[in-house]
C-alpha cells in the first residue's frame, strides 16, 4: 500500500509528501472514490501533523480528486459515468493519432516482424 511504503524525502515539504502519496493512492484506487479522508488519520499514517495534511487536500480538492465539504469532511471524489465517457472518447482519439503517425512511419521490415508474431500468435 502506498499510504504505509512511501516516507518524507529531504528535498521535499512535509506537504509535497503528503499531497504526492495522497495523489498516487488516488489514482491507483487504492483511496477508492467516495472514501472518507480523516485528516487525523492520514497524519498519523504518514508520521506528519495535520496541517500539512490539510493544505495537500486543499491542493487536491483544487484538482477535483478530493471533496471537502464544511461539517461532513473529505470524500475522495466519485467518478461520474459521463466522466468515463469522456476518458474513454479522449483514449480512442489518442489511439487513432498514434495509429496515423505510426502507420506513416511503418517500414517493410516492420511488417514483415508484425506478420511473423502474428504467424507465432496464431500457432500458440
Amino acid at each position: 500500500m502506498l499510504l504505509t511504503q512511501t516516507s518524507p524525502k529531504p528535498h521535499r515539504t512535509k506537504e509535497e509528501y503528503v499531497y504526492d502519496t495522497l495523489r498516487i493512492a488516488i489514482m491507483h484506487c487504492e483511496l477508492a472514490p467516495g472514501q472518507k479522508l480523516v485528516i487525523d488519520s492520514l497524519s498519523e499514517t504518514l508520521g506528519v501533523s495535520p496541517i500539512p495534511v490539510r493544505s495537500a487536500l486543499q491542493r487536491l480538492q483544487a484538482e477535483g480528486l478530493v471533496l471537502i465539504t464544511p461539517h461532513t469532511g473529505t470524500h475522495v471524489s466519485e467518478i461520474s459515468p459521463e466522466t468515463v465517457n469522456e476518458i474513454f472518447m479522449l483514449l480512442e482519439s489518442l489511439e487513432t493519432i498514434a495509429f496515423s503517425v505510426a502507420a506513416a512511419k511503418v517500414t517493410d521490415s516492420d511488417i514483415l516482424h508484425l506478420q511473423h508474431l502474428i504467424t507465432e500468435m496464431a500457432a500458440a
